[in-house]
């Protein structure tokens, strides 16, 4: 696509056991023909009527561990907020994907996940800042670089900052094409 998926809703209330764990999610709800991203946790930035932003843990699915229905939810978990967010129109955009969703022995293993999976997110996002801030030549010369990838998400992060529209770069990719990433 070029961009990261996008849901936007309305913050639902759940069964407040993210909040029980020390990790409260706010909850999305979609009609039946939305379409979302594969069930699974994901690196995910969550942005809020007002224009805050947070790094978030997402998960898609049907949460195993704690329904037995098939209904199909959304859940975040912001990183470094603390607050009430019932009501309010939130935007969820996933960057990654970190693992598959899976059913927990217990609460206090899903806690344990949950953390691990902040994490994650948090790295993820401290190493696309990373490569933000480094020089081009730093840049072209990672281990991990992947230009299509890398830059349509910098370019797309600063415009969606600013107000902008989505950029299109595909007449630049086919210059890349020959690398091996």
């Amino acid at each position: 696509l070029g961009h990261p998926h996008t849901l936007s809703d309305t913050v639902h209330s759940g069964y407040h056991i993210g909040r029980k764990l020390g990790t409260p999610t706010i909850n999305m709800h979609f009609p039946e023909g939305v379409i979302i991203p594969r069930h699974g946790v994901y690196a995910a930035k969550v942005y809020l009527e007002g224009g805050e932003s947070y790094v978030a843990v997402t998960n898609v699915g049907i949460r195993p561990t704690v329904a037995n229905g098939n209904s199909v939810t959304v859940e975040s978990h912001l990183l470094d907020y603390s607050g009430n967010l019932y009501g309010r129109q939130a935007r969820v955009e996933f960057y990654k994907f970190l693992r598959p969703e899976k059913k927990f022995s217990g609460f206090e293993e899903l806690s344990a996940q949950i953390r691990c999976d902040a994490e994650s997110a948090k790295e993820y996002f401290e190493s696309a800042d990373k490569k933000f801030n480094m020089r081009l030549d730093e840049w072209l010369n990672a281990d991990d670089f992947n230009f299509a990838h890398d830059f349509y998400g910098i370019v797309n992060n600063i415009n969606r900052e600013k107000g902008f529209p989505a950029t299109d770069f595909g007449f630049f990719i086919p210059r890349f094409a020959g690398r091996d990433n």
